[in-house]
């Protein structure tokens, strides 16, 4: 039986990517998805990966979290920086991913230095780097999922 929360990031994933998609076509990008299932092998994770990068085509690589497999997020440096527009490998020069850049945007329309935000999932990789970009505008975050995981 699949645990619910797994079963809960992919369907948010699915999501997440078809909303991507959608997004780029709107603006007029060929967008090349790759669906790799759960028990893909390293080697076809970094081929596909590697295929992307090289292609002189490609604008921007984005692998949609949750991966299933810790291994795998090796093939991630594979992904040269300037195509990692999730900044999902530890290398990218961008401070934090684009969505996590595009909510901090909105937030500082409302906010000032010293206001204090929640966070609710500062844990992940969006609200991390939600976190961290409120954080160098003095905007305190309030962690609501590191209280939450506190109590249970």
């Amino acid at each position: 039986m699949i645990d619910k929360q797994i079963l809960g990031q992919y369907s948010a994933a699915l999501t997440s990517t078809n909303q991507k998609v959608k997004t780029f076509e709107f603006l007029g990008c060929q967008v090349n998805r790759h669906e790799l299932t759960a028990d893909v092998k390293i080697r076809q994770f970094r081929d596909t990966i590697t295929t992307a990068a090289r292609d002189p085509r490609s604008l921007g690589i984005i692998v949609q979290n949750p991966i299933p497999d810790r291994d795998l997020a090796i093939g991630l440096e594979e992904i040269p920086p300037r195509l990692d527009i999730d900044g999902i490998n530890k290398t990218n020069i961008f401070k934090a991913s684009a969505t996590s850049e595009a909510i901090s945007r909105l937030v500082l329309n409302f906010t000032q230095s010293g206001d204090r935000v929640a966070v609710v999932g500062s844990m992940g990789f969006v609200g991390k780097g939600v976190v961290q970009l409120l954080k160098r505008q003095n905007i305190e975050s309030i962690e609501l999922d590191t209280i939450l995981s506190q109590r249970s």
